[in-house]
């Protein structure tokens, strides 16, 4: 993240939070996919990379055993309605041992980034096997709009399909698949809009948004399916995350 992105951030005051129902329309369905590629459950831990206000962790939080979000601005924590699951820390050296995580996640994060590589290398190293982003899709007329209209997002014009899936590979990650989804906006769907949006999400293929369900070569979990032994040890080490309230 340069500096422009920085001051960005850190000067921002409006977001939607993330428990409305737009925010619902758009989180959720994109968790759906994950869940069901990664074989993520109740019983399994998230670190969420990147997680702005939470507006991802909140979701997380209503379907896994705990969840930790990263945040560097600590302007975004303030502001966030969900600050007991973040911590201020930078994406490009993740304040946790080797490991640590059953799922790292990365939601809209990338693009920021000179160089998302590296992010994704510590993702992999903090993860017990499975790698899980959302990006913007700039084959999408409408997100691509948005990334030549606006300074601080223009990187998601790096992004399809095929890049996408390019630039994780180069870092040792297996791809398992990458998919387009979402035709509500994160932060630019009126609340009224969503029928219709989710309507178009039931018939068309595409969306705004590039999802990948991946996993690091030293997994030992490479079946999504057979998830026997994947979660025989929750114990995480050193700087354990904040467990979720009851």
């Amino acid at each position: 993240m340069n500096d422009n992105q920085d001051a960005h951030w850190q000067k921002r005051r409006s977001y939607r939070p993330p428990d409305t129902p737009a925010a619902r329309a758009f989180a959720t369905p994109k968790l759906d996919w994950l869940c069901e590629k990664l074989a993520i459950d109740h019983s399994s831990s998230v670190l969420d990379v990147g997680a702005g206000n939470g507006m991802f962790t909140y979701w997380w939080a209503q379907r896994v055993r705990e969840v930790v979000g990263i945040e560097l601005s600590t302007n975004m924590i303030e502001q966030s309605p969900v600050r007991e699951y973040l911590r201020q820390g930078n994406a490009l050296e993740l304040p946790f041992e080797d490991n640590s995580f059953d799922v790292a996640f990365a939601g809209n994060l990338l693009h920021h980034l000179v160089r998302p590589e590296k992010a994704l290398l510590e993702m992999a190293r903090v993860s017990r096997g499975r790698i899980a982003l959302c990006e913007g899709n700039r084959n999408h007329l409408p997100m691509a709009a948005f990334g030549v209209s606006s300074r601080v997002c223009r990187g998601l014009l790096s992004y399809s399909e095929r890049t996408l899936e390019s630039l994780v590979r180069t870092t040792g990650i297996d791809v398992v698949e990458v998919t387009c989804q979402g035709y509500v906006y994160e932060n630019r769907s009126p609340t009224f809009t969503l029928p219709a949006s989710r309507a178009l999400e039931g018939r068309l293929s595409g969306g705004a948004y590039l999802l990948l369900a991946g996993y690091t070569t030293s997994s030992v979990t490479r079946d999504v399916g057979q998830q026997n032994d994947a979660d025989q040890s929750h114990t995480l080490p050193r700087q354990t995350p904040q467990q979720l309230p009851t």
